[in-house]
């Protein structure tokens, strides 16, 4: 587990200032993300899904990964700049490179939610906060449920057991 302020200050700001995509509230919604998907990056591979097992600590599908780089990231060269060296990159990182590159795995976590149109949650809105994850992120045939996204933003985040 990774400790929340760490990975607010030393992955989360840094890699979503670095794209100039950083909001407070994307911050959050990232964080809180973490929290579920991966218990503050206790898991770094989805344990079920074969090739197309979520990786990192935000647990993203590798074809996730690919759409991203295939529609947003090809189509906005600026920001698929911005992605690569922000990340030290020179080429397009296939998806497994989330798994031990805590930034990418943040920069594309926060890219994600640009093709989301609806306003991202704001900080101490938890109720759109989940929404937002289960409509989008865990979708509605996910497994997560508002009462466990709850429980693991307070344990991981918040430091309440």
């Amino acid at each position: 587990m990774i400790q929340a302020a760490e990975l607010r200050e030393l992955v989360i700001q840094p890699a979503l200032k670095g794209i100039h995509l950083y909001t407070p509230e994307a911050e959050e919604l990232l964080i809180a993300t973490c929290a579920q998907e991966s218990e503050d990056g206790y898991y770094l591979k989805q344990t079920v899904g074969g090739k197309n097992a979520a990786l990192g600590i935000f647990q993203m599908q590798p074809d996730t990964h690919e759409s991203i780089w295939n529609t947003t990231l090809t189509k906005d060269s600026s920001l698929g700049f911005l992605v690569l060296t922000s990340c030290s990159y020179t080429l397009r990182p296939k998806p497994d490179v989330m798994v031990y590159n805590l930034l990418y795995a943040a920069v594309m976590a926060r890219i994600f939610w640009l093709h989301v149109e609806e306003p991202m949650p704001a900080v101490d809105d938890k109720d759109r906060r989940w929404y937002l994850y289960k409509r989008y992120w865990n979708s509605y045939a996910g497994k997560a449920t508002q009462q466990e996204f709850e429980a693991n933003y307070a344990k991981y985040v918040k430091g309440v057991k």
